[in-house]
C-alpha cells in the first residue's frame, strides 16, 4: 500500500483532501497512488468497478460513478469505522470538520429535516470545473449518525455555465475557496433541494 511509506504525509494529504476539499492535495495522492490501485482497492471492498471517461489527457476528475455507488462506499467506511477501522474513522471525523461554507448548505438542510445537532453530520464536498470542461461540477455527501439515526445522501451534477463564467472560472481558481460562490449559485438550491427529497425517501 502506498501510503504505508510516509504515513505523515498522507495523513496531511488526506486531511486537506476531506476538510477543505484541496484538490491539490487530492491530484498528489492520485498521482501517488496510481489510479488503477486505487480503484482496483475500491471495487474490492464494495464490488464495483468504476470506469475512466475515454479520450482524457489525465485521470483525475474523470471517473465513471453514479451516486448510488458513491453511497455504497461510503456505507462501507462507515461500516468499517464500525468494526473499529482507525482509518475509516478518522475519515469521518474530518468529515464532520468540513466547514459550513463548504457544504452548500446541506449540513443545515439536513440539521432542518430530521431535527439533529450540526456535529452528527458529516460533509464531504467538490468542486471543479477545468479548462476542458464546459460543465461545472459540483457534489456533496452527507454522512449522518446520531444514535440509532443513520443516513447517507450523495448529489453529483454537472451543470452548464454561462461562457462568462467558464471565462472568469480559471483566472478566479486558485486552491478553489475563490470560485465557491460561482458552485453556489448554479448548484446549491439543487443540491440542497436533493438532499432534502432523499432524505424524505430513506428515514419514512
Amino acid at each position: 500500500m502506498p501510503f504505508r511509506s510516509d504515513p505523515l504525509r498522507w495523513t496531511r494529504l488526506a486531511e486537506r483532501g476531506v476538510t477543505v476539499s484541496d484538490n491539490a492535495a487530492t491530484v498528489e495522492m492520485w498521482q501517488s497512488c496510481g489510479s488503477d490501485w486505487l480503484l482496483d482497492a475500491i471495487a474490492e471492498v464494495i464490488g464495483a468497478r468504476w470506469p475512466l471517461e475515454a479520450g482524457g489527457a489525465r485521470s483525475f476528475g474523470r471517473v465513471l460513478i453514479r451516486a448510488d455507488e458513491l453511497a455504497r462506499a461510503y456505507a462501507s467506511m462507515v461500516g468499517a469505522a464500525a468494526d473499529g477501522d482507525p482509518h475509516a474513522a478518522q475519515l469521518l471525523e474530518w468529515m464532520r470538520q468540513v466547514p459550513d461554507e463548504h457544504s452548500f448548505g446541506v449540513r443545515r438542510t439536513v440539521v432542518d429535516a430530521l431535527g439533529i445537532a450540526p456535529a452528527a453530520v458529516g460533509i464531504k464536498a467538490g468542486w471543479f470545473c477545468d479548462s476542458d470542461e464546459l460543465t461545472l461540477r459540483t457534489h456533496v455527501v452527507a454522512v449522518v449518525l446520531d444514535g440509532e439515526t443513520a443516513a447517507i445522501t450523495v448529489v453529483l451534477t454537472a451543470i452548464g455555465t454561462d461562457p462568462l463564467d467558464r471565462a472568469r472560472y480559471s483566472s478566479l481558481y486558485r486552491e478553489g475557496a475563490a470560485v465557491l460562490p460561482m458552485h453556489q449559485r448554479y448548484a446549491g438550491s439543487t443540491i440542497c433541494s436533493e438532499t432534502r427529497t432523499l432524505l424524505r425517501r430513506i428515514t419514512r
